[in-house]
């Protein structure tokens, strides 16, 4: 009786993870992922553009994004801010469709595109956009050819509508 309930407690969790036996080290896992065989590798000349709203959130936010990048890589990239005058096509992109308001209900999904010739982050809102760096920001691995992003495509949202202590 014990292996049978061992046997079915394993089987129902490897449904759980997802399509692919590589473990991601993702917290919160996201809902939806496909990982592909493709990498994206990170050069000195890596550039972040956001397009959507004039919004000063996204704006730090990506920022904020490159400069944990950098840090966490040693490179050092030719952006140093992005702004609203900052190019609008680069080795990331970010695509916001509105400024989201902090309430309780607002929309945080977005999708992450991870492929070897780029990067691209979709989100209804800024909001989600920032959701979707932090998890853009997990994807970073590294090997003996240098820093790199597994190609992937990611759907997610939040799990539910508050957010609090997140204890899990």
């Amino acid at each position: 009786m014990r292996t049978l309930t061992l046997i079915l407690v394993v089987l129902s969790t490897s449904l759980l993870l997802g399509e692919s036996s590589v473990k991601l080290n993702l917290m919160p896992v996201p809902q939806k992922f496909i990982l592909l065989d493709g990498t994206y590798r990170l050069q000195e000349d890596f550039t972040i553009a956001v397009k959507g709203p004039d919004d000063a959130r996204i704006y730090k936010g990506a920022t904020r994004a490159l400069r944990r990048l950098s840090g966490r890589t040693g490179l050092f990239f030719p952006q140093d801010f992005i702004t609203t005058d900052s190019p609008k096509d680069g080795d990331m992109l970010i695509v916001v469709k509105r400024t989201g308001e902090i309430k309780l209900g607002e929309d945080e999904s977005y999708t992450l595109n991870v492929s070897p010739s780029g990067i691209e982050l979709t989100a209804e809102t800024d909001i989600g956009a920032l959701r979707g760096l932090e998890t853009f920001l997990q994807l970073l691995d590294a090997d003996e050819k240098g820093y790199f992003f597994p190609e992937i495509i990611i759907e997610d949202e939040p799990r539910f509508p508050w957010r609090g202590l997140l204890i899990d």
